[in-house]
């Protein structure tokens, strides 16, 4: 068993998906995941609060339809 803590879960999530067929992928998710787990740290982001965090971007991706996308940020942003 992996010991996996704040200060090896980045490197840990970047070696499990080190097996991804499509290397510009496995890098823009390596750096999705360092920037995430960097901005938990930062703000001492709690299991429940991450929990939260979590539900808010499911509801957002199950109200997402053709004519609704709420990850695209606007162009005019």
């Amino acid at each position: 068993m992996i010991n996996i803590d704040a200060g090896t879960i980045t490197d840990a999530v970047i070696a499990a998906n080190a097996g991804c067929r499509s290397p510009r992928l496995q890098e823009v998710i390596g750096h999705l995941c360092l920037h995430l787990h960097d901005f938990a740290r930062e703000v001492h982001l709690s299991e429940d609060e991450w929990t939260q965090a979590i539900r808010f971007l499911a509801r957002a991706g199950h109200i997402t339809v053709d004519k609704r996308q709420e990850f695209i940020v606007p162009k005019e942003w």
